[in-house]
């Protein structure tokens, strides 16, 4: 679990009384999305008079309604800069926040604050047990771009400070605060006027992250240059809505600057310790390679050394990042895509060549090395297509799901924190090509022992000559391609014939 930070500074005072009796709250806490309120299913229709064009919504005295463009409605107090998503319409609902209104207006004046301008107090009502209302509160600073508590608030109860690790320093916590700020202009898009200088700096925000993902290999962008490019192009439009009263534009200016201020928080933005780029750990993690991993490695192809990392480059610090997870997706089901066709294609060769007669003996209990070696290629074809397939639905359904960020961090971390780690998914993935291969090889040497054993002096001649200048070009390919991990393991021998001698076992770094 997280460490978590009183944010209390020094030179500030500390309230002896709390305005509330419940917890503070923050705008990622707020119960818009969880109040599900429902209305009968009945048919009772209304009876318009004559000439009925206005359809006011009577409001208690001082308050205001606004529809968010997403269709709540929430309202504003505009002399006391007050907002809540409390249905003021309700009376028990009304009285509640009525009283809370009292003591904290009592609360102001028992410790001699001064209401400051530009601050937001937001309230929210939640049911308890006893079918009461609870008042939950925050205050959203528009000149600092925070939100602030007149209580102390342990930050872990924030969900990225509670996943992100590491000693956080006030300034880290003073990001999450600002992006907290941002949801809170979100949710309550009347409550910041859209001027042109917000446009402008978002704008700057963009165009910089937009000329990162074009010049480095691996930016700390959280989306692609394609998407960041359609941001920019509907920031530049808003510039037509400012100074409008609408609220769609300021809606979606506060969720951009939110998401970007949660990228600062999550690089650790400002900070000695700053990730600079996407593979960079914050922590210092060296990542080490098993017995295991090495020497199935050998049998595979060195497939899975690739796949596995790949994976840590994808989870750095148990963070992914959209994009990077989009492109590695692709990429993957492309590779198995590929291997079932591939492995399909050796299928068909196996069964033609189980057809040739002079391969198919008499004797049915007797069986040549061409038909054992050809049926363990069968079997190797189809347990590559049949993974292939297995693996492409699987993760094409991860690719294409709308919140794919959140459900691919949880398939990674359920991984990560398995007993090998990531080697077993790399392992897994590693297993479509490690199949087809071995099935070529075996298909290979059933056909090697057709030439050899059914036929003449020349043709074993000519195949061997043939054969002999193949597979040193192969060799010499797929050894430079670390498919055949040589070099490694000469050095996993050297190793153990070192420290052999004299030693009751052997420890493997």
């Amino acid at each position: 679990m997280v460490p978590y930070l009183l944010i209390q500074a020094a030179d500030h005072v500390c309230y002896p009384l709390s305005p509330l009796d419940s917890p503070p709250t923050a705008p990622e806490f707020f119960h818009r999305y969880d109040r599900r309120e429902t209305i009968p299913k009945t048919k009772d229709p209304l009876t318009l008079v004559p000439q009925s064009r206005a359809f006011p919504l009577d409001c208690p005295v001082g308050w205001q309604a606004h529809v968010h463009p997403e269709g709540a409605r929430y309202y504003s107090h505009p002399t006391k800069a007050i907002f809540t998503d409390a249905n003021l319409h309700d009376p028990n609902a009304f009285e509640s926040l009525t009283r809370f209104l009292d003591a904290i207006e009592k609360f102001f004046l028992e410790n001699c604050i001064d209401r400051e301008e530009k601050i937001d107090l937001v309230l929210d009502l939640v049911k308890d047990d006893s079918e009461g209302y609870l008042c939950e509160y925050y205050f959203a600073d528009h000149h600092s771009r925070t939100i602030f508590w007149y209580d102390k608030f342990e930050t872990d109860r924030l969900d990225r400070c509670y996943n992100v690790y590491g000693a956080i320093s006030p300034q880290h916590i003073k990001i999450e605060l600002s992006a907290q700020y941002w949801l809170h202009c979100e949710l309550f898009p009347t409550a910041l006027p859209f001027t042109l200088e917000l446009v402008i700096e978002l704008r700057d925000i963009l165009v910089y992250n937009i000329g990162d993902t074009m010049t480095t290999a691996t930016p700390t962008a959280l989306y692609s240059g394609d998407e960041l490019m359609k941001m920019l192009t509907i920031v530049d439009s808003m510039k037509e809505n400012v100074g409008s009263d609408y609220g769609g534009s300021g809606c979606l200016l506060g969720r951009l600057m939110g998401i970007f201020a949660a990228g600062r928080f999550y690089n650790f933005s400002g900070e000695p310790c700053a990730r600079l780029h996407q593979r960079q750990s914050v922590f210092g993690h060296v990542s080490r390679r098993s017995f295991v991993i090495r020497m199935v490695s050998l049998l595979m192809f060195n497939a899975p050394l690739s796949h596995l990392q790949s994976l840590e480059n994808l989870y750095v610090d148990e963070l992914v990042h959209q994009d990077a997870w989009s492109r590695t997706t692709e990429r993957l089901c492309t590779e198995w895509q590929e291997l079932t066709l591939y492995a399909t294609v050796l299928l068909n060769a196996d069964i033609a060549f189980l057809s040739i007669p002079t391969v198919t003996l008499e004797n049915v209990g007797d069986r040549s090395t061409a038909q054992i070696s050809s049926y363990i290629s069968v079997i190797a074809s189809l347990g590559s297509i049949v993974l292939g397939l297995s693996l492409v639905r699987q993760h094409r359904t991860l690719r294409e799901d709308t919140v794919k960020v959140k459900n691919a961090a949880a398939f990674l971390a359920r991984h990560f924190r398995a007993w090998f780690g990531f080697e077993s998914l790399a392992i897994l993935y590693s297993l479509p090509f490690a199949f087809l291969m071995w099935g070529t090889i075996s298909f290979l040497v059933a056909f090697l022992s057709m030439c050899f054993q059914i036929s003449d002096i020349t043709t074993r001649l000519l195949v061997g000559c043939f054969l002999l200048f193949i597979t040193s070009g192969t060799f010499a390919c797929v050894v430079r391609g670390d498919i055949v991990p040589v070099q490694p393991a000469l050095g996993m021998l050297r190793r153990l014939i070192k420290k052999r001698g004299g030693s009751s076992g052997i420890t493997y770094v």
